[in-house]
């Protein structure tokens, strides 16, 4: 399905990128009833809003920003980068940004050659923040018997995003290998 102005926020996923207020075109086109603007291009859509993640029927996600803060930022997505949201089959993707930072994405972004394990949204959402208590803190690992901290977090992280086991098959899986 091909994306525009008057289709993109029927139940569409896509990952808007932060652009700064003085590239922003001066007509706004579109506000909502919760305060946001949006402004339609050729290209795709810009957006201003305080709120991110679940709009609506639709998952947008705001690239590498804390979108919980509850500030207004503007972002961009090209017409190209929706893809059609379906809540409950396995379309969803983690993928590590950066060292403490994962997020979710649709499969139908895949650009590398791998093939990673597919969720759906509520079990993708599960997987992060099972990652983001990994990598906040040690209390997650209180009960399990280890020699090396950062190996273990390491084999825990790696298993979350490469295999499409849950948190408690990997910890039996962990568990096996370190009794062997």
């Amino acid at each position: 399905m091909k994306f525009h102005k008057n289709n993109f926020y029927k139940n569409t996923f896509a990952v808007f990128q932060k652009v700064s207020e003085d590239t922003i075109p001066d007509m706004v086109h579109f506000s909502s009833k919760y305060g946001s603007k949006y402004i339609f291009t050729d290209k795709g859509v810009y957006r201003c809003s305080n709120h991110w993640g679940r709009v609506g029927n639709c998952r947008w996600r705001l690239a590498e920003v804390d979108y919980k803060q509850q500030t207004f930022f503007w972002g961009f997505a090209h017409w190209s980068d929706f893809f059609s949201n379906k809540e409950d089959q396995p379309i969803y993707f983690i993928e590590q940004i950066d060292e403490n930072i994962f997020s979710i994405n649709h499969k139908d972004a895949i650009t590398s050659d791998g093939k990673p394990p597919l969720r759906t949204a509520k079990e993708a959402a599960k997987i992060i923040q099972k990652l983001k208590e990994i990598t906040s803190s040690t209390q997650w690992a209180k009960y399990l018997p280890y020699e090396n901290y950062e190996e273990m977090k390491c084999f825990f992280i790696k298993n979350l995003l490469t295999t499409p086991q849950n948190f408690l098959q990997i910890q039996k899986e962990y568990l096996k290998k370190i009794t062997k």
